[in-house]
């Protein structure tokens, strides 16, 4: 859906289209988004399970790990050169290598890599970043902030608690921790500014609404126990736990053994019935 998305920004962002350019637009969209399915399931089914295969065996892991990041580039760059977006073909392209029997083997050795990238990912959005613009409106960025995920938590308490017996504050927990925006938000964002739907200031604003979702999110997930809850006890007739530890009576090595309330029970009732046989 986020790839379809980007495919259909110029459609929201085309002011000068008619209806007649709309339509156009859409059929040419569906027609590539069509061939480009077919081909991902062809190289998904056909092609890539024998080649990857051939690399694992006769080829070395650093071979494997750069066939692997160059194959994304290339299905992601095709992707855009046909009319559908490059997020949409970088999805694909996972999404084609994951279907293999070699997925597991392929996410092992671009697990590095996928560090690098997420680093220069987060580094180019605080370049673009301008602290001095968010802390001349640091009023509106918060109060962005805090309408964001007031809605988001709303809604998804909402869907949450109505299926099934959730409690309240399960519910409440699991819809913070899905508040945190999404990278995908950075990209989108950036797309619609070079088509001019949004202004700068807006750009920078929801950047750093964007900014501040993300680095305050496991905060709000370590300060929300929303998965814990006391366990049920059940006792005995006794008012002591079922399931319970033995009690200690003695250290270990010391005069008296370890005991529990059981054996001190059992004792007279196994001397009683020693004394019968005796007899």
């Amino acid at each position: 859906m986020v790839g379809l998305l980007f495919a259909l920004l110029p459609l929201f962002g085309g002011t000068d289209m008619d209806a007649r350019d709309r339509f156009s637009f859409v059929f040419s969209l569906l027609a590539s988004l069509a061939g480009f399915l077919v081909l991902c399931f062809a190289l998904s089914r056909v092609v890539m399970p024998p080649l990857l295969h051939w690399i694992q065996r006769r080829c070395s892991l650093e071979v494997h790990r750069l066939f692997s990041i160059a194959f994304c580039f290339s299905v992601a760059t095709f992707a855009g050169f046909v009319g559908v977006s490059e997020e949409l073909g970088a999805f694909a392209a996972g999404a084609i290598i994951g279907s293999t029997c070699h997925a597991s083997k392929t996410l092992e050795n671009v697990n590095q890599m996928e560090t690098v990238f997420v680093a220069l990912f987060l580094g180019s959005i605080g370049i673009i970043m301008s602290p001095a613009f968010l802390a001349r409106h640091l009023l509106w960025l918060f109060a962005s902030f805090v309408t964001c995920v007031a809605t988001k938590t709303t809604i998804f308490f909402a869907v949450i608690h109505s299926f099934g017996q959730t409690p309240l504050m399960t519910s409440l927990g699991i819809g913070l921790s899905l508040t945190p925006i999404s990278e995908f938000a950075f990209v989108i964002l950036s797309a619609s500014y070079k088509m001019k739907m949004i202004t700068r200031q807006w750009y920078m604003l929801f950047l750093g609404v964007c900014g501040l979702s993300m680095l305050i999110s496991p905060f709000t997930s370590a300060l929300l126990p929303f998965g814990k809850h006391p366990q049920r006890r059940h006792t005995n007739g006794n008012g002591r736990p079922v399931n319970a530890e033995p009690e200690t009576l003695a250290p270990c090595g010391g005069e008296r053994s370890h005991c529990n309330l059981t054996e001190i029970e059992v004792q007279p009732v196994v001397r009683k019935q020693t004394g019968a046989h005796t007899r």
